[in-house]
């Protein structure tokens, strides 16, 4: 099952996985489906900045979890992140008339990376400006426990050898 807020990604990710169940519904407003065998999330919980918020998109992976699944989740790690972000970071990337560009800052006092990002093409330019809060591997034990996971387990993850990611999995 994919959820996905957007319509537009949504249908993205319809027309690359036709055979998977797609529902418009964010993380924490997980509908009650059958119980899945394992849930999946890449970087998705590192937009959750409030704890209310990442309580909830726990407890809806707990919910949707059958007992016995697996979850597994690439999240960003608090101190790498930090160090990495620290003294602004600034990312240009261009693919034929494409050009996207990144700048991230971490900021110390909200423990979070400030993120501004431009596309543009063929004269037209968006920008998106969001934020991403890392976790610590202490947070991700409670937050975790506390919705109903054991056995957690947290490795590096991938990501280009940067090490500010990890690979946590855990059971239901």
């Amino acid at each position: 099952m994919l959820l996905e807020p957007v319509a537009a990604m949504l249908e993205q990710a319809r027309s690359r996985l036709p055979l998977a169940r797609a529902v418009p519904s964010s993380l924490e407003a997980a509908p009650l489906v059958d119980p899945v065998d394992a849930a999946v999330c890449r970087g998705v919980l590192n937009d959750i900045t409030e704890d209310t918020g990442r309580d909830a998109a726990l407890a809806a992976l707990a919910r949707v979890v059958r007992p016995g699944g697996a979850l597994v989740v690439d999240v960003r790690e608090r101190d790498a992140t930090a160090a990495r972000y620290r003294d602004r970071r600034t990312l240009r990337k261009e693919a034929g008339d494409v050009t996207f560009t990144s700048v991230g800052r971490w900021d110390e006092r909200a423990g979070v990376v400030r993120v501004l990002e431009r596309h543009e093409a063929a004269g037209r330019a968006a920008e998106h400006d969001f934020v991403m809060r890392p976790w610590t591997e202490e947070e991700l034990h409670d937050r975790l426990a506390r919705a109903g996971f054991r056995e957690v387990e947290i490795a590096p993850g991938g990501g280009e050898g940067r090490g500010d990611r990890r690979l946590v999995t855990a059971s239901r």
